[in-house]
């Protein structure tokens, strides 16, 4: 909200719901592509010069910046709506106008859904639902589920054949909820696995560090706290039989694997403390820090 707020026009109920009604027009436009791009930059207009929008500034902005030929600036401009058309208030005169929004876009959802190719039309759908049922269950699942940056086709096709289904919410739920378990197993990637890279660690290393193994462990850990190698032969563990104790009780580790040798093994450790890093300094001259 802009310091220097219009309380005056603000309080005058007349202009609430004049400018609530344009912003339930031009949220219609936007959902329909093939809308009169003449029409849609009118209402925009009108929007700008409404003395109330000024006083708005995250909403003003949005809108001086909505570009019929910019997707993304399209994309911001939902939730901004949304939220305008809730906050508004109208007494009441926007009700039949929100009642035909409402109900033209339910009968178009069919056609919103059949269009989805990317993650965007996915949000523009969210976005669609919230207008309709606020706090709509089906629109916070949607949210969710691009929360996890989905890219994958076969993800998105899945959501357009979920919402096309009879009972969309159960399954949505539960494909929101084997993709959150997902993502608590496989391997890092993303911040993680740069981390490492970063610091040093060979990329067949890195390939092999699982979630799993970091399910403890913040990007701060990652970042600062010591890494060790350990190359050892299994004549190791016979020379000293409670190596692989002494290991994971003064670290974490993070992967395992063979080395060139057949018989030897390579482990990347995260030391935990500085009596931990003492023990990895000294303990045994097949361990060195990663540097």
């Amino acid at each position: 909200m802009s310091s220097d707020f219009d309380f005056g026009n603000f309080l005058d109920l007349k202009n609430q719901a004049i400018l609530k009604l344009n912003c339930i027009k031009i949220f219609q436009y936007l959902c329909n592509p093939n809308e009169n791009k003449k029409d849609i930059s009118r209402i925009r207009n009108n929007i700008l010069e409404d003395p109330i929008s000024e006083s708005f500034s995250g909403f003003y902005d949005v809108l001086q910046n909505l570009k019929l030929d910019n997707k993304d600036s399209i994309l911001r401009a939902f939730p901004h709506l949304n939220l305008m058309i809730k906050t508004l208030n109208d007494n009441g005169e926007a009700d039949s106008e929100i009642l035909g929004a409402k109900q033209k876009l339910k009968e178009n959802l069919s056609d919103l859904y059949i269009r989805i190719i990317d993650k965007d039309d996915i949000w523009v759908i969210s976005q669609v639902h919230e207008f309709i049922e606020s706090e709509s269950d089906l629109a916070t699942i949607l949210t969710r589920i691009l929360d996890l940056e989905i890219s994958d086709m076969g993800i998105i096709a899945q959501v357009r054949d979920l919402l096309e289904s009879k009972n969309s919410v159960e399954g949505l739920e539960a494909l929101l909820t084997k993709l959150l378990s997902d993502e608590d197993r496989g391997f890092i990637t993303g911040e993680e696995r740069r981390i490492l890279l970063d610091r040093g660690v060979k990329e067949g290393l890195v390939n092999l560090v699982t979630k799993e193994s970091l399910k403890d462990l913040t990007s701060q850990n990652l970042l600062e706290d010591k890494l060790f190698l350990i190359s050892f032969t299994e004549e190791m563990l016979n020379d000293k039989p409670d190596f692989i104790e002494k290991i994971t009780e003064n670290g974490i580790i993070l992967t395992s694997t063979g080395a060139e040798s057949k018989d030897g093994f390579v482990f990347l450790i995260l030391s935990t403390n500085e009596i931990s890093n003492s023990f990895f300094e000294n303990y045994d001259k097949s361990i060195t820090e990663v540097r």
